[in-house]
């Protein structure tokens, strides 16, 4: 139905290996980055379901699916946020850059660092979908509780959430009819010896 991946300082704030060994680490991107990512699943779909079965359907939940930790950096010129499933043993359906045609989105992001962005840049599968500049989004500090599966030190949690909304709707789409993603590079053709020379 849907995901969220995120990233937040200290290294080891979205771990999911087990034991997870979480320690009091000082806050600040210099001492470390963490990320994690989740899908939103329903229980009990399988490939053939029954409107009586839709009615027994609970709602998503989130389900861990990745994390991972950095070492930090003293100074950042951008931020990365990234979602990815490895493709060599596929156990799980993955997303195709097909799928991600007319879907919709929207960041959380803590106030303070939400002021300091200048622009927004999506890729995927080596396409840039979207660059999303400071003029063409808004900041709604609107006050909302963002409900995410990670846990935030008291202090943490003074920075309040904001959401980054586009100017003239309510979230971003990302539609290829609209905007045509670019390729980031030029593939090199198979070369074939068996064609004559002419």
């Amino acid at each position: 139905m849907g995901i969220l991946f995120g990233s937040s300082d200290r290294s080891n704030q979205m771990r999911n290996d087990p034991p997870n060994n979480f320690r009091e680490e000082t806050p600040g991107i210099k001492y470390g980055i963490g990320r994690g990512q989740w899908e939103h699943r329903i229980k009990g779909i399988d490939n053939e379901i029954s409107q009586k079965d839709l009615e027994s359907v609970e709602l998503p939940n989130f389900v861990q699916v990745g994390s991972s930790s950095g070492i930090g950096k003293e100074e950042v010129e951008f931020i990365t946020i990234q979602y990815a499933k490895y493709s060599f043993i596929r156990l799980e359906p993955c997303l195709k850059l097909s799928d991600i045609d007319e879907a919709i989105y929207i960041p959380f992001i803590n106030k303070s660092l939400a002021k300091k962005i200048t622009a927004i840049h999506i890729y995927s599968n080596g396409y840039k979908l979207q660059e999303i500049s400071k003029h063409d989004f808004q900041i709604d500090e609107t006050d909302f509780d963002p409900k995410l599966p990670v846990e935030f030190l008291e202090g943490e949690l003074t920075d309040p959430w904001v959401r980054i909304r586009p100017i003239k709707a309510s979230v971003f789409t990302i539609d290829f009819f609209e905007k045509t993603p670019i390729k980031l590079f030029i593939p090199e053709e198979v070369k074939n010896s068996l064609e004559k020379n002419k």
